[in-house]
């Protein structure tokens, strides 16, 4: 058994402290966060059912462009812990302690195949840059279970593999990763280019230093980059189209404030940045801020860095090794830079770009940037550890000692509510009435959406101290309507309630497809709504109201037939609908509509999915608008596939004379926006005359992104399936070669 030199300590001595070490850290923060609580809130939320939220993997939801299906991973992680009877809370916790050792093993693993072969290939500094990773300030900025964090080292261990051995199997799990731990952070891109950005400087440093040839890294990461595109265009195609074409760009831009260029001025300054935590952790988390301002963790913070700058001294000039750190030390500097650019010297240009240029407002928190830093930081310790220590006993003692310093990490600190929220407390814990209400809603008769008031920004806060998204948007696979964008409503400061909301009634309800009206009593401002007219009272208890909206308000299906009052459907204003026809007619006077039909068409849906509906209409006297009663989005289209007895896009039309003409095309008009948010055509006759249309015409209405989807999903599958065609061709090749030179 070999024994150190220094103090007659055996090798398998020095790996039982370490490993006594850290499995002791790894059960103090398993203990630290088992409890029966969910750490959600903020920008926090986890999938509450999985069973239901996995069904929501569709590009339109709630009236919206919907980016759930980027979460496929996720989701899924989360619905097979939930398929084994796992309960959410618990579910959280699994993730969390996953990726925490993911990410442990992954940087141990890049730190030895980085230095691979050189006297920096040692165990002990593998853990050393592990430890460093893993009990970083950085775990405080970021949300709980932030997979992009442990996607850094899994990701660039993975390329650095491909790098050094031309496998594919490297390049292609590398590029299954990519996907599973950065796109749960799309359709806001920040975080996927600031790891493009870190690969290709790690990579340009690892073949600067000589390691590789340049030539062999630079086809290497175009192939793992193009790979990487190529097997996730099911998520970067339907993104990439509805930014140029459909509503997101301009929403994600105009919701983005700019708060006048100052977003990240007072918490990314360079002390607090160089250090991997920004000045918000202080403000808000009286915990985790008063480690990070105290005494101990300022001096050893600094002096880490002091050890990083003395360590280059070490280093034989003109060694790959030094070229490689002096790389990696000039990446990272870059990396505080820019996460740092709101101060000066170029404050006034972050400033400039913030408020005059929008697009660049999805950089606003420039501060999250360092995350890709870290691995940078990590490596460069273990080369300066290595270098300074007199004996190897240092190494050791640094690990242990570091592990020691940054207690409050592994003690769950970053899990206590930030301040003013139950900050004494970490996470919190749902009332059961909460899940008992998702199964309620699932279980309602009907197709009529759910009304949730009071209305919400996407944000609630409850009087039992949450703030954070819609609980009950998470609990039930239903429509619902939780807030006022994509129906047509505003948000009021004061009480959450739509403007307007004294008017609902039947009409409103029946245009909106409304069956139901859940009242959260928990939530501030619920009783501002109290004289809105809600049905019948289904069930109460000490959180919930739920009405059932009257038979005669509640007319089900989402597609209807609207006849336009003069002028009215050119501005997005009320239309007249199909079934009050004779009654609003009394009272406007028939002169005010364009074109008086005596019947009304009648819609039946015959197949459906989230995203697409063929249509069965019939009875039709004249033109009319086809009214689809979601939020109103470019991506909505409706064309005619068949009219008149099945005949490809003809139909019979009676003319006013009772003259019958055959062979006209129906023409479905352009795409208009009815009541303020809702979706329309025009549908009639091509050539624009009146008359009546006889027959069956169908009618297909599809969102288009996910067209765009699905051929995404062609596009990588068959990327995917390909790919592993052709390594186990070269493999079976190979062999073949192999067992030939045997022969």
């Amino acid at each position: 058994m070999r024994r150190s030199k220094n103090r007659g300590i055996t090798e398998g001595s020095y790996r039982w402290i370490v490993y006594s070490v850290l499995l002791t850290t790894m059960v103090a923060f398993v203990v630290s966060i088992w409890d029966s609580h969910l750490y959600i809130g903020g920008d926090v939320m986890i999938p509450l059912t999985p069973t239901n939220n996995i069904k929501n993997l569709s590009t339109w939801y709630n009236g919206e462009e919907s980016f759930h299906y980027v979460y496929l991973y996720w989701y899924g992680l989360y619905y097979i812990l939930s398929f084994c009877g796992i309960s959410p809370a618990v579910s959280q916790k699994v993730v969390i302690v996953l990726l925490v050792v993911l990410g442990y093993v992954s940087t141990y693993a890049l730190q030895r195949e980085c230095f691979k072969g050189t006297e920096y290939d040692k165990w002990e500094l593998g853990h050393l840059a592990a430890v460093i990773f893993t009990f970083s300030p950085i775990h405080f900025i970021v949300i709980p279970g932030y997979m992009p964090v442990y996607g850094f080292p899994v990701c660039l261990y993975l390329l650095l593999k491909y790098i050094n051995t031309g496998k594919g199997s490297y390049s292609f799990l590398f590029a299954i990763s990519v996907g599973a731990f950065f796109f749960v952070d799309l359709p806001q891109p920040k975080i996927l280019i600031v790891f493009g950005v870190t690969a290709c400087l790690f990579a340009f440093a690892y073949a600067m230093a000589g390691y590789v040839p340049i030539g062999r890294v630079s086809r290497r990461v175009l192939v793992g980059g193009g790979l990487s595109v190529l097997m996730n265009c099911w998520a970067l195609m339907p993104i990439a189209y509805v930014s140029l074409y459909g509503d997101f760009g301009e929403r994600l831009i105009s919701a983005v404030a700019s708060h006048g260029g100052d977003a990240d001025l007072a918490i990314a300054s360079l002390p607090y940045i160089m250090r991997f935590f920004n000045g918000n952790v202080i403000k808000y988390y009286d915990k985790a801020g008063g480690f990070l301002t105290g005494n101990m963790f300022t001096a050893w913070s600094f002096g880490l860095w002091i050890l990083i700058l003395v360590g280059v001294v070490y280093l034989r000039k003109g060694s790959r090794e030094r070229a490689l750190y002096l790389g990696l030390l000039w990446s990272l500097m870059l990396v505080i830079f820019v996460a740092k650019w709101s101060n000066k010297p170029l404050g006034e240009v972050y400033r400039m770009a913030i408020i005059e240029v929008p697009l660049t407002r999805i950089f606003r928190t420039s501060s999250s940037v360092v995350m890709g830093g870290v691995l940078y930081y990590a490596l460069l310790l273990t080369v300066a550890a290595r270098n300074v220590a007199v004996k190897r006993d240092f190494v050791i003692v640094a690990l242990c000692a570091h592990i020691v310093m940054y207690y409050p990490v592994y003690l769950g600190y970053k899990y206590y509510n930030p301040k003013p929220h139950n900050p004494e407390e970490r996470g919190y814990r749902l009332p059961d009435e909460d899940y008992e209400m998702g199964k309620r809603l699932d279980a309602l008769d009907g197709e009529g959406r759910v009304l949730v008031l009071p209305l919400s920004n996407g944000y609630v806060k409850k009087t039992w101290g949450y703030f954070g998204p819609d609980i009950m948007s998470w609990m039930t696979r239903r429509g619902m309507i939780f807030r006022g964008r994509g129906y047509g409503l505003s948000v009021e400061s004061g009480g959450g309630y739509g403007t307007g909301m004294d008017s609902y009634n039947c009409k409103w309800y029946r245009s909106r497809n409304v069956g139901y009206v859940l009242v959260q009593k928990d939530t501030v401002g619920s009783g501002a709504g109290g004289s809105i007219e809600k049905g019948e009272l289904i069930w109460e208890d000490k959180y919930f109201e739920l009405y059932r909206v009257s038979n005669e308000c509640n007319v089900e299906g989402v597609f209807w037939a609207a006849f336009a009052v003069e002028g009215a459907i050119d501005r997005g204003a009320d239309v007249v609908r199909g079934t009050e026809k004779v009654e609003l007619g009394r009272e406007i006077g028939v002169g005010g509509f364009r074109e008086m039909i005596n019947t009304i068409p009648r819609i039946a849906v015959r197949e459906r999915t989230r995203t697409r509906y063929v249509l069965d209409v019939e009875n039709i006297g004249g033109p009319f608008v086809l009214v689809y009663a979601d939020g109103f989005s470019k991506g909505w289209r409706a064309h005619v596939v068949s009219a008149g007895g099945g005949a490809e896009g003809k139909l019979n039309i009676e003319g006013g004379s009772g003259e019958s003409r055959d062979g006209d095309d129906v023409a479905v008009g352009n795409h208009i926006m009815i009541d303020g948010y809702a979706n329309g055509w025009r549908v009639g006759r091509k050539n624009g005359r009146s008359g009546a249309i006889s027959g069956k015409v169908e009618i297909v209405v599809e969102y288009m992104p996910e067209r765009i989807y699905d051929l995404g999903i062609v596009i990588s599958g068959t990327t995917g399936i390909g790919y592993l065609g052709l390594l186990a061709y070269g493999r079976g090749r190979r062999r073949a070669q192999v067992w030939t030179g045997k022969a």
